[in-house]
């Protein structure tokens, strides 16, 4: 029994300049592959999409040889064909189909109508068909299968014009049928061809304006709103001249989103030309200037054509003062577009970042459609997995989900390194393994060590062995570990590497911190079943060293969550709107690599009360409370904040739907004092009998950290006295006293009295 295999679809490694029916409905399979399927070079074959309870896609065509041995063999199979194969029976490259022989027959053609297209001008010597019908039925022969909107080329064999190609074009086919299967050409076919002389046609004209996804993963609502605009360009004689053409498309996005491979797809769509602006800005000003517009006016002349700006954020952007940094490159470009408003050209530029463009070219009449490259979340992710997957054999299907939902951040850029990164583990892990096969006997008289000056030398497989590498679920864990997001690449070296087990005392934060950080993303199930929306921010407050940040980190580690630490007085400039540029920067960030966490430290430095109606710092604050309020909870930013001064903080900030709940983090309790001597001391030569319990008691009203600063100057004091005896000894009790007159208590009273007194205030506010 013919095994039941599957295969994904890939594109022919070398792809015809010009659509055309020679080759086109060949499946080209692996050697192995083909043997597996009982099949032989030639067999007609029917391709058939596997899919859950609907109706599955068919297609017919032809088995044959693929022209890399190895290709698609393995694992992970695939099998190449063309687009023609793909377009006549609706198949993408995100189908998995299997293959066995085909039994039914294609209807016979009865009548094939031909026109021949000439690109350009027909000249003035165009010869006409006779002596065309033995080469036309010979190549229609050979090509087997017959579409509608099919083309071929044929060499005339004799005559003045012998060896110069004719292109011909299938009008239609007799007798026509319901659906877009193709025909079979027998010799009992007629052929005509329309007119007794060639149509001219425009050189590379469109006949239809469209992308699509294949190769790419995560953006199919991007492609579908990029679709929906070129209609314009499809319909435009059919549309009023106030709806013909396109005001331009500008995609945005961070760095490694796709919107290069957007622009390469908007390229290839289909125009007469294809005209970029980046090349020409090179050089003097005055000639940049010329080079560009020769460029609107080469489009114009030439529609439907597509001009495409990459970079324009650098191209026009701004400086560090917000002002435009080419003012007069700006204009041109504006009045350039402006200009083709209602010509058949598709401007199209790609930028990372809005906000760094020039205002001018922010309006409706220059880039009316705004579409976003988003970082993409898991289930587009796990797509970006899979296509990377499917390019490569040794990168296996079924870590993709597993994959998928622990890169937070990620962009298409970053998967494919992370992949490298796993292949590179793999291979490593293999060469360790199987790469050396035996052991030879080497004479090497300069080896003392090897007996009687016989070595062992490793000896490498034959050269001829194909290596086989699958990347396992562990390799990617290990690469998880090197490889960060390029969107966070910019805010931190290091991701955080704090446990709750690290942490001593702070139940009830940890509690709630586990509530606001791990719940809504490892159980969103509960969440929905209770109707619980995430909360948007948490604050935490009191005396200093009290662990209020190592809580957040933890919270970030144990989530698995991106990490944003920002310190309020760090964000703070002396130029005038760049605290609140690089607090917006934050969120952006923030957004970009969700879910994460964003933590200020020191709050009260960037958004501390309005008082007696003084503006300083007005806009910061007011920055701070948009941005807080513009976070929707499907975004997956939390805000975390710490302050030593919540006196000091605006009372805005305390609304429901910024800081959703406030928590005191005081110093620890005797239990938690105990448990930070335990861990402290672990690992240090204490004396025998150390009575942790009461040096517990008797470190009343220390801080955490003092604490373990008590644990530190208790081991140097030790230190010291091992040097002035001139013998070890281990710490014991006076070493702690010691350390103890040493380290003053920095939470007094009247400060523990001071976040009571506040937090009763908030109380009364909150109830009133």
């Amino acid at each position: 029994m013919t095994q039941q295999l599957q295969f994904g679809l890939r594109p022919p490694q070398q792809r015809p300049t010009e659509p055309t029916l020679e080759g086109a409905f060949r499946v080209q399979i692996a050697p192995n592959d083909l043997k597996a399927l009982g099949l032989q070079q030639g067999d007609p074959i029917r391709l058939a999409t596997v899919t859950e309870g609907g109706p599955s896609k068919l297609g017919l065509g032809s088995a044959f040889l693929a022209a890399t041995p190895n290709a698609g063999s393995g694992a992970k199979r695939y099998v190449q064909v063309t687009d023609t194969f793909k377009e006549t029976y609706g198949f993408t490259l995100e189908d998995r189909v299997t293959i066995r022989k085909a039994l039914d027959t294609l209807q016979q053609a009865r009548v094939v109508h031909l026109k021949e297209v000439v690109q350009g001008v027909l000249p003035a010597d165009a010869e006409s068909y006779e002596d065309l019908d033995v080469p036309i039925r010979y190549t229609l022969g050979k090509t087997k299968f017959l579409v509608v909107g099919g083309a071929f080329e044929v060499v005339p064999p004799d005559g003045d014009k012998k060896g110069r190609k004719r292109r011909f074009v299938i009008e239609r086919i007799e007798p026509p049928l319901d659906t877009s299967q193709p025909y079979e050409f027998t010799f009992k076919t007629k052929v005509h061809i329309a007119g007794s002389r060639p149509v001219v046609v425009a050189p590379t004209a469109p006949s239809f304006l469209s992308i699509n996804s294949d190769g790419i993963g995560g953006l199919h609502e991007q492609i579908s709103q990029i679709n929906y605009i070129l209609r314009r360009f499809n319909n435009s004689s059919r549309l009023p001249p106030s709806l013909r053409g396109s005001r331009g498309i500008l995609l945005h996005g961070p760095s490694g989103t796709g919107k290069s491979m957007l622009l390469e797809k908007l390229k290839a769509a289909g125009w007469r030309k294809v005209f970029e602006i980046g090349e020409a800005t090179r050089g003097h000003a005055g000639q940049n200037q010329s080079a560009i517009r020769k460029i609107f006016e080469d489009a114009a002349a030439s529609a439907p054509s597509i001009i495409v700006i990459d970079q324009l954020d650098i191209l026009v952007g701004k400086d560090e003062h917000g002002n435009s940094a080419n003012p007069g490159l700006a204009q041109l470009l504006r009045a350039g577009i402006e200009g083709l408003r209602r010509s058949q050209i598709l401007v199209v530029a790609s930028a990372r970042s809005l906000g760094h463009i020039d205002g001018t070219l922010r309006t409706s009449r220059t880039f009316k459609h705004e579409i976003e490259t988003p970082v993409p979340y898991a289930k587009a992710r796990v797509e970006i997995l899979k296509i990377l997957q499917d390019k490569d054999p040794s990168l296996p299907h079924a870590v993709s989900e597993a994959v998928g939902e622990r890169t937070h951040g990620f962009v298409g850029q970053d998967l494919e390194v992370l992949c490298e990164d796993a292949l590179e583990r793999a291979y490593d892990r293999h060469f360790d393994q199987d790469d050396f096969v035996h052991v030879e006997q080497v004479d090497d008289p300069n080896n003392d060590q090897a007996e009687n000056g016989v070595t062992e030398t490793p000896v490498p497989a034959p050269s001829g062995t194909e290596l086989v590498l699958e990347a396992s679920l562990d390799d990617f864990e290990q690469a998880l570990r090197t490889v960060r997001p390029t969107a966070m690449k910019e805010v931190f070296l290091e991701p955080p590497k704090v446990r709750w087990s690290e942490i001593a005392g702070s139940e009830h934060v940890k509690q709630a911190l586990f509530e606001v950080a791990e719940l809504p993303y490892k159980r969103p199930d509960l969440m929905e079943y209770a109707q619980i929306q995430p909360s948007r921010g948490l604050l935490l407050y009191g005396p200093p060293g009290c662990s209020k940040t190592l809580c957040a980190r933890a919270a970030a580690t144990e989530s698995d969550l991106n990490f944003f630490a920002v310190k309020g007085a760090e964000l703070t400039s002396m130029w005038v709107g760049e605290t609140e540029r690089a607090l917006r920067e934050v969120f952006r960030k923030a957004r970009a690599a969700s879910p994460s966490i964003i933590f200020f430290d020191e709050i009260d430095a960037i958004a501390g009360a309005r008082r007696g109606g003084a503006s300083n710092g007005l806009n910061v604050l007011t920055t701070l409370l948009n941005e807080m309020d513009g976070i929707e909870s499907k975004q997956g930013v939390l805000v975390l904040a710490a302050t030593n001064k919540p006196e000091m903080l605006d009372a805005a900030l305390m609304r429901p739907g910024r800081f959703d709940a406030m928590l005191y983090v005081g110093p620890p309790n005797e239990a938690a004092r105990r448990q930070i001597l335990q861990m402290k001391t672990a690992r240090r030569p204490v004396v025998e009998g150390l009575d942790l319990e009461e040096l517990a008691r008797v470190t009343e009203g220390y801080s955490g950290a003092e604490m373990v600063e008590i644990c530190n100057e208790a081991a140097k004091a030790m230190v010291r006295d091992g040097l002035e005896k001139g013998r070890w000894e281990r710490i014991g009790r006076g070493h702690f006293e010691r350390a103890m007159e040493h380290i003053v208590r920095g939470i007094t009273p009247e400060m523990q009295e001071r976040y009571q007194r506040w937090a009763k205030e908030r109380s009364a506010v909150t109830s009133s």
